[in-house]
């Protein structure tokens, strides 16, 4: 997860190439030149430089500032502009305590992360003229303050990249472009889902892309993204029965559009496109291009080659209609497919660099015929003969195997047989690379506690059989079994793996439910996407890819089409949990930490991705009921504003003990986890349900939207503490 030891960092994107002249060419030009075409070569260059700084002066400027690295560190520091102002900013590390880590208060932001960290950052807009100046400081909490490194957005010689060593080991601060600022698009809708050929509406503000006055070309081009099975860097189809109009009229229709402009500063082009009919994962690729005429050395050189481009981006929407269409492809039929065998692949290693460490530590064997832990046996089954696995020592015993895959990103049942007699608990996983190649760590899928002898439980003499519906990403999936308790052995029979179906059937009719009755799956935290095997892409980090439109796309149909087939007809599932939303939210300040989107390094969300309103629509149509809940343990942005700016009449909204500590400076925080704040205090209150009416009022629309549940522990803030907190002066008085 991200954030969860932190993303290797590697060089980031640079900013976009600027149109600047140097002396040395100016130098070396003149010098083979008349007098007049010097003073034409000087006039030229102040053009360029004046238009850059014309530029930076009148745009708004997107920047990423990002540290950390090897050493985990509590990091102070500040981020200020001078002769400018921060418009706006969201938070990049994915801690839980992030709100707290990174707070707004008068005019900048305070860095002042309560816990070590590897990773942290903030995206700003600065707005300013060319004289602003960008102040970032950053240091370790309780060493000395740290020279801040200073910039100012109208300095023509400022490198792509800022970059300044930090304490610790491996630690840096990086300073660069939020991809995308250059062609900065705004939308007329809080959220990028669209309904089947309603029209998409988009403004693009080219930003430093050229000097003033400058012909340019805006295209814009709808394609298709990659699918499960592409090549990394995935196919790019243009759909050309797709009607795109052309931009300033009716013109004919047309797969690109393509509209000439002349540059300057604030220049906004309204772009009108039509959302396809059929449903899916849509990008609109962007490009600005140069359509002056080259200098005489590139047309020497590179006679036929293409118009330079100056800037592009790539904009994810879906297309998702309120009503079902009309199901016209059959299900398909399941067949057995094969049976899993051992992991007897050399090159296994290679596909495990995160586990290897792990592995080691818990005594993997591998003797060319498997590849695991534990005391390998066999054993008489209800169906022939058994693997039987003994834990030796502490350690739980375990063994990985290689499974059949069918058609990629479809349904597959995998099939384990489990004797009825003999009692075991059994961990299972499906492992499969992320899109950076990389396997992280195995999670628990699901588990099962087999051979337990009561009510129901099946004669000793039948053997039991457990299914677990998994959508392949690769073609060759590793399952790996572990014994839940190290004092009962791990013990199956032959493993199936069954395909065909093209989508899950519907076991049961909607009307087979009663209209007052709520079957509910819960969901306890927003990992939905790895759970019904969203694929993710590659990202700019080593080892982990990050989420776009497709994973959550594919995720939330899948996630439908399970209920349905289940037997369910409703869902409880957390969307704000661990300091983040799984929706844009002014008042939380989502991180990354469930949707790494911002990441991408096309730009791909300009808004962050709405994904309960795609889950709603897919619910809506499917008549399931949908219960977002939310959990409270978290710090709050505006709360944390108000504390670290209140002084002591503030301290009141922590709990107070009888020896004027905060509740969470005597009992540490749990993964970031902490009863923050006093909710018998009403400023605490209204920040909660500010939160709450802020999902409300934005779902509220939905038929399937059926409640709001409030997770409630002891990590949390929405209950109280023990009789001796709440002691400050006010809470006292009331």
């Amino acid at each position: 997860m991200l954030g969860q030891g932190g993303p290797n960092f590697h060089r980031p994107r640079a900013f976009p190439a600027e149109v600047l002249l140097s002396s040395s060419a100016t130098h070396s030009c003149a010098s083979r030149s008349r007098p007049w075409t010097l003073r034409f070569l000087l006039w030229l260059a102040a053009v360029l430089l004046a238009g850059w700084h014309g530029a930076v002066g009148a745009e708004e400027v997107g920047l990423r500032i990002s540290w950390g690295g090897e050493t985990p560190l509590a990091w102070r520091g500040e981020i200020a502009v001078d002769e400018g102002s921060i418009r706006d900013w969201r938070p990049i590390g994915s801690e839980v305590d992030e709100a707290a880590a990174v707070v707004w208060q008068d005019g900048r932001l305070v860095l002042d992360a309560p816990s070590p960290r590897f990773f942290d950052g903030v995206d700003i807009w600065v707005e300013g003229n060319e004289a602003a100046a960008v102040r970032v400081s950053v240091g370790a909490g309780g060493g000395p303050a740290p020279a801040p490194l200073s910039f100012r957005l109208g300095d023509p010689a400022r490198p792509p990249v800022y970059q300044a060593d930090l304490e610790g080991e491996g630690n840096r601060l990086y300073v660069e472009r939020i991809p995308g600022d250059n062609l900065h698009v705004t939308l007329s809708r809080p959220h990028l889902v669209f309904d089947p050929e309603e029209s998409i509406d988009l403004e693009i503000e080219p930003r430093g892309v050229a000097a003033p006055g400058a012909r340019l070309m805006l295209r814009a081009e709808l394609v298709r993204p990659r699918w499960i099975g592409d090549s990394p860097e995935g196919p790019r189809r243009v759909l050309p029965q797709i009607a795109l109009p052309r931009l300033g009229g009716t013109g004919e229709p047309a797969a690109i559009i393509q509209h000439e402009f002349s540059f300057s500063p604030g220049v906004r082009i309204p772009i009108r496109l039509s959302a396809p009919r059929e449903e899916g994962v849509y990008e609109i690729i962007l490009e600005v291009v140069s359509t002056g005429r080259p200098r005489l050395s590139e047309a020497v050189m590179r006679p036929f080659a293409s118009p330079a481009v100056l800037a592009a981006r790539r904009v994810q929407i879906v297309v998702l209609g309120r009503n079902k269409p009309v199901e016209d492809s059959p299900v398909g039929t399941l067949t057995v497919i094969g049976e899993a065998v051992p992991a007897t692949n050399p090159g296994i290693w290679d596909r495990l660099p995160l586990l290897a460490h792990r592995l080691g530590r818990l005594g993997v064997w591998n003797r060319g015929d498997a590849l695991g832990s534990g005391r390998r046996g066999t054993r008489a089954g209800p169906n022939g003969t058994m693997v039987e696995l003994a834990s030796a020592g502490a350690e739980p015993a375990w063994e990985a195997l290689s499974l059949p895959v069918g058609d990629l990103g479809m349904p597959h049942v995998l099939e384990i047989e489990l004797p009825a007699d003999s009692e075991q608990v059994m961990t299972v996983s499906i492992l499969e690379p992320n899109a950076a190649g990389a396997i992280h760590p195995p999670t628990l899928d699901c588990g099962v506690h087999a051979g337990v002898h009561g009510i129901g439980a099946p004669a000793a003499s039948d053997g039991i059989r457990h299914h677990v519906i998994f959508w392949p990403r690769t073609e060759h999936p590793l399952l790996v079994l572990a014994a839940g308790r190290p004092d009962l052995p791990l013990v199956h029979g032959k493993i199936r793996v069954y395909a065909g179906w093209r989508r899950l059937p519907r076991l049961f009719p909607a009307e087979a439910f009663p209209a007052e009755r709520w079957i509910a799956a819960y969901l306890h935290r927003p990992l939905f996407a790895a759970e019904f095997q969203g694929p993710d892409v590659p990202g700019p980090f080593r080892r982990q890819g990050i989420e776009d439109w497709q994973t959550f796309f594919l995720a939330a149909s899948r996630l439908t089409e399970y209920l349905n087939y289940g037997g369910y007809n409703s869902l409880v599932m957390s969307v704000v949990a661990d300091g983040t939303a799984l929706y844009p939210s002014r008042v939380l300040r989502p991180t990354p930490r469930f949707d790494s989107g911002c990441f991408a390094q096309d730009g791909d969300d300009p808004v962050r991705k709405d994904v309960p309103e795609v889950l709603l629509r897919l619910f809506d149509r499917e008549g399931l009921l949908f219960i977002p809940a939310m959990d409270f343990s978290m710090p709050l942005p505006d709360l944390e504003t108000a504390i670290r700016g209140g002084g002591s009449e503030k301290r009141g909204l922590r709990w107070i003990g009888p020896d004027g500590r905060a509740l969470h400076e005597v009992q540490p925080p749990y993964r970031g986890m902490a009863p923050y704040y006093n909710i018998l205090q009403p400023e605490v209150q209204e920040g909660i349900l500010a939160a709450v009416r802020e999902l409300l009022e934005r779902y509220r629309d939905h038929p399937s939207l059926a409640g709001l549940g409030i997770q409630i522990s002891a990590y949390g803030y929405v209950q109280l503490p023990g009789p001796e907190w709440g002691m400050d002066d006010a809470t006292a008085a009331r």
